[in-house]
């Protein structure tokens, strides 16, 4: 992605496009962010939520043991929407039927992933970032070089909302870098 130098006959107006393009280039960027990552990354965390669910359940049965209605107590113990800390009934299925359950939370993934976006790698998006990066800053260089040299012309203007990095001309060193 070009920086693309936005020139103007005034400097306001020239401020101004260079402040509409970098809240283009944010928008652009926040897209990025949001973009799904492939279907193929995302699978292996419903064996890791099979697993974390099934964890939650930790029943004693020692009420069994005790008598002959001990399985009512169990039941009762493990299914109790008032109790905060009673397991949730995915947990308690994802201990018993955890195949069941895989293959129910993979189907609902997969539908999920219909109604998503185009998925984007965490390496490509990581190169879209930088680049978008990159452009933001060099929009951010632009617009501190216009103020100051319409401040060096003598003209008073408020300075650009920008970083206070870009309006001292520093440059901050990147990943990529």
């Amino acid at each position: 992605m070009a920086a693309a130098r936005i020139k103007a006959t005034d400097p306001v107006t020239e401020l101004a496009g260079l402040a509409a393009r970098r809240e283009e280039l944010r928008e652009q960027r926040t897209l990025v962010e949001a973009t799904p990552r492939p279907y193929a990354e995302a699978e292996p965390d419903v064996d890791r939520i099979v697993e974390l669910a099934a964890a939650q359940v930790n029943a004693s049965l020692a009420p069994v043991a005790a008598g002959t209605r001990g399985y009512a107590d169990v039941l009762f113990n493990l299914t109790r929407q008032d109790d905060p800390i009673a397991p949730a009934p995915i947990a308690v299925l994802a201990a018993v039927a955890p195949e069941l359950v895989r293959e129910f939370l993979a189907h609902r993934l997969r539908d999920a992933y219909a109604d998503l976006p185009e998925p984007m790698p965490a390496a490509a998006r990581a190169v879209e970032l930088a680049k978008l990066d990159r452009a933001i800053a060099a929009a951010e260089r632009q617009a501190a070089e216009v103020w100051w040299r319409t401040v060096d012309a003598g003209m008073t203007i408020d300075p650009p909302d920008l970083p206070g990095e870009a309006l001292l001309g520093l440059e901050l060193e990147t990943a990529d870098d």
